[in-house]
């Protein structure tokens, strides 16, 4: 079993690293909103946090961006709006790696009316290697807000709130690697992923904030 202190160091973010995820993020949350017209629109998952495993194969970017798009969509009529987004997903990949001959490609539409989403799927591609997942989520909300990473960031402020305002960057940066070795434990022993009956990202993250608190 690995040691704590080696996950810590395993799934450790360099500056470089969380730029280059950043760059990545902020840009395809850019393109979705011009092509959406639609400026409520947030990036909600764990990239935005810096609460992912670093995927070292490719640049210690974030695997997954997970999108929530506030709005009642039809889900079909999205899918021409997100193909058309394909050159410009691409081309921010590429920069941002430095690779060439990326493409992207769509794996499938999904309707939970009984959760009052939808959601759609996409990869960008490296050959048959999948660089980067992107989750399109709608959601038809009144207030127009995405409940979960506002509340998130919430609680590390709160147990934040007594740290030394200078020592507040290094303590953050401490309980958000807590969490990062955390996913790659349950990753590694396979009880990670809902279909394992594991916690996922929101679960992980919850049970160290709750135990740190």
């Amino acid at each position: 079993m690995a040691k704590l202190e080696d996950l810590v160091e395993s799934t450790h973010i360099s500056e470089a690293e969380l730029a280059r995820n950043s760059f990545i993020e902020r840009n395809i949350l850019n393109i979705a909103k011009n092509a959406f017209n639609n400026e409520n629109i947030a990036s909600i998952g764990s990239s935005a946090s810096g609460t992912y495993i670093p995927c070292r194969e490719y640049g210690g970017i974030s695997e997954d961006i997970d999108l929530e798009i506030v709005g009642n969509y039809d889900l079909m009529d999205t899918l021409p709006v997100i193909i058309g987004m394909r050159e410009q997903i691409v081309d921010v990949c590429e920069t941002a790696l430095g690779l060439e001959g990326l493409h992207l490609e769509l794996r499938k539409a999904e309707h939970h009316p009984e959760a009052g989403y939808k959601q759609v799927f996409v990869e960008v591609m490296d050959g048959d290697n999948k660089v980067i997942k992107i989750d399109f989520n709608y959601a038809d909300k009144e207030d127009g807000t995405s409940w979960y990473r506002p509340v998130f960031e919430g609680q590390l402020n709160y147990l934040l709130r007594n740290i030394n305002p200078d020592e507040r960057v290094e303590a953050r940066d401490y309980i958000v690697s807590q969490i990062r070795a955390f996913k790659q434990a349950l990753k590694d022993h396979n009880v990670y992923s809902t279909r394992d009956g594991g916690l996922k990202g929101v679960g992980a993250e919850q049970l160290i904030v709750t135990l740190d608190t």
